[in-house]
């Protein structure tokens, strides 16, 4: 069965966000492998039970997320299958939790086929038009699938050479995007380019809940149409998740952590307080 992957560089938050995921997915599925890649600052924070959780912890090299002395996600992102131990693996954001056994969906991904499996959503082009991705790939009639990029089935293959190559070829300058993602060149826009270029279509139905609008009232509701939840988007301020969402993502964790007989330590407000576009 494909493991899990999860990254986590930069302010404490991602560190305490990946101790929550993984044990989110281990109480829901106990025998899937959890493997978490960081900058090895913040691991201090975490209770043995928390670090236990982890099938492996990989330090990487601050190269492979900054450039020059800034911290660079978008970069990170876009070196995943380089960076990983495994063949395969499925990619989630730290500020991610299971809300049910994901087995289902790590077979179904593997079963598929194909190397690169993500959230597609319709029109959801923030970082620059369908025209202008297609001019950039040199193909008019290209078809261009939008890329929300909070989880990834990888396989490792030549395609991510492709990623690599529009990553640090410099196709895109940020002078150049419609919205800003802090100093970062935007992963989705990365690969929805790499995509277009090679003619992919790596859509998959909806998984995540991404909790900017009300699309389910309970958490029975939740389950019934996703297998994950994230914090998504920015925290300071206004975040763009729910109310709704915040908490359940606590009640969650509540369960999760008492069946371990341990606190939610690490609540929503940290990883909120934390965030990259904060």
């Amino acid at each position: 069965m494909p493991s899990v992957s999860v990254f986590a560089v930069g302010k404490r938050g991602y560190t305490y966000g990946a101790a929550n995921l993984s044990a989110s997915i281990a109480h829901y599925a106990p025998d899937v492998k959890v493997n978490l890649y960081t900058d090895g600052v913040n691991l201090k924070y975490l209770k043995p039970q928390h670090v236990a959780s982890f099938a492996s912890i990989v330090t990487l090299d601050p190269s492979d997320y900054t450039t020059g002395d800034k911290l660079d996600p978008g970069k990170l992102k876009c070196r995943i299958a380089d960076l990983i131990t495994d063949g395969e693996t499925m990619y989630v954001d730290a500020d991610s939790i299971a809300v049910k056994d994901i087995r289902p969906m790590l077979k179904a991904l593997q079963a598929d086929g194909r190397d690169y499996i993500t959230e597609v959503i319709p029109n959801y082009l923030p970082w620059a038009s369908e025209a202008k991705v297609q001019a950039k790939v040199g193909k008019p009639n290209a078809q261009v699938h939008p890329i929300q990029s909070s989880w990834a089935f990888i396989r490792k293959s030549k395609f991510y050479q492709t990623v690599r190559h529009v990553s640090d070829a410099g196709m895109w300058s940020l002078s150049e995007l419609d919205h800003k993602w802090g100093k970062s060149l935007p992963d989705e826009l990365v690969y929805t380019t790499a995509c277009a270029m090679e003619g992919r279509n790596p859509s998959w139905r909806n998984e995540m809940l991404f909790g900017n609008k009300i699309v389910a009232k309970n958490i029975a509701e939740v389950r019934d149409q996703f297998t994950f939840m994230t914090l998504y988007g920015n925290g300071g301020g206004r975040p763009h998740v729910r109310g709704i969402y915040i908490d359940m993502y606590d009640r969650l964790l509540h369960d999760v952590f008492k069946a371990k007989l341990m606190n939610h330590s690490f609540k929503s407000n940290y990883i909120l307080n934390d965030k990259y576009l904060n």
